[in-house]
């Protein structure tokens, strides 16, 4: 929400009217209540200073001309997109019949980027079409990742799964300078190099691909950093057994963080990069045990000298318990669209904006 106020700001100093379109949650069949837009709007409110008013049957033919008989700068909003089953099938009815609420698009949802669907693609079929400004900054700074980061440039790549992250891993490998690895999704690594990872997560069908990213690895001019050292648990539990192991995990024992030495090497190679991204937690730091890792690579980026771009809502989540924010350069608000970007894969949103692109006097 407050990230896409300056968009809607600069709109609303115009006179422009607005239809707000957005959704909440994974809505499964129709109306739920749970997933209702209402405090959304109730919050946009109170930052706007102007009220928000639901648009009853946008999809009537009466809904166009409330909002164009609407004085100059109100703010409408339609119930969650998701509720209507078009939205995700990008229907092209669904999209012409949005079109007619309004007589510019401007797409300023990057998190929802890489979906094709009627809100972020179909529109810009029917109306002239432009970028928010948050949208505008997101592929601005991602492509500074990519084109001309200052070096030393260090990527650190947690989360749970590596199945969900080869493809980003693999994009990062002679870019970056130093990749470091943590998290569960390491421990897939770790067993393919050779190591005893216990009871730690792993998916062993990818173990061959795992080896074949580290052969990879070796060959580029990209330095990989895996753990050395674990905070390791005989449960899935916040009130587990805990010990800390270096190289060999026991049996039965998992893996949940990284430890101190890792930590200190971490930290090390943060102090000393010109450029810091960010994606995923390094240890289960929802659990009090095992957030040593995450906050304390949260809190050396935000003191670092280096440009930082953090992307991912763990991510975003573990900086705000770390409470450290502020020292973030950039925050990215799409963790999968952001992932999308960075891994060479096409955002439909961008593509279609690019085919449709207008003047905005710039």
């Amino acid at each position: 929400i407050l990230s896409s106020i300056p968009t809607l700001d600069a709109l609303l100093e115009q006179g422009i009217t607005i239809v707000l379109m957005s959704h909440l949650g994974r809505p499964k069949s129709g109306y739920e209540p749970d997933l209702c837009l209402a405090p959304v709007m109730q919050a946009a409110a109170e930052l706007l200073k102007r009220p928000i008013t639901l648009l009853e049957e946008p999809l009537s033919e009466g809904a166009g001309p409330v909002v164009r008989q609407a004085e100059a700068g109100s703010v409408f909003y339609i119930e969650n997109i998701r509720f209507f089953e078009e939205e995700t099938q990008n229907d092209d009815a669904f999209s012409k019949a949005l079109a007619r609420l309004a007589d510019f698009f401007v797409m300023d949802a990057f998190g929802a980027s890489h979906r094709a669907h009627a809100s972020t693609v179909g529109l810009t079929q029917y109306l002239p079409s432009v970028a928010g400004l948050l949208f505008e900054q997101e592929i601005k700074e991602l492509s500074s990742v990519l084109k001309e980061p200052k070096r030393p440039f260090m990527a650190i790549i947690g989360g749970s799964k590596i199945s969900t992250k080869f493809a980003l891993l693999r994009a990062l490998l002679g870019k970056v300078d130093t990749l470091l690895i943590g998290g569960a999704m390491s421990y897939t690594l770790l067993k393919a190099q050779g190591f005893h990872v216990g009871a730690s997560m792993v998916e062993d069908n990818l173990l061959d691909e795992a080896k074949c990213f580290l052969q990879e690895a070796e060959s580029s001019a990209t330095a990989v950093m895996l753990p050395a050292d674990h905070k390791i648990a005989d449960a899935f539990s916040a009130d587990a057994k805990t010990n800390c192991v270096e190289g060999d995990i026991p049996e039965a024992w998992m893996g949940l963080d990284i430890g101190e030495k890792s930590i200190a090497k971490a930290i090390e190679a943060i102090s000393k990069a010109g450029f810091i991204f960010w994606n995923g937690p390094v240890g289960v730091f929802e659990m009090k045990a095992f957030e040593a890792g995450t906050m304390a690579i949260a809190n050396a980026i935000s003191a670092a000298k280096g440009y930082s771009l953090v992307g991912g809502g763990d991510s975003v989540s573990a900086l705000k318990q770390a409470g450290c924010e502020a020292g973030i350069d950039f925050i990215s608000s799409g963790g999968g669209a952001s992932l999308a970007f960075l891994e060479g894969k096409g955002l439909p949103a961008l593509e279609a904006l690019q085919k449709k692109r207008v003047s905005n006097g710039s």
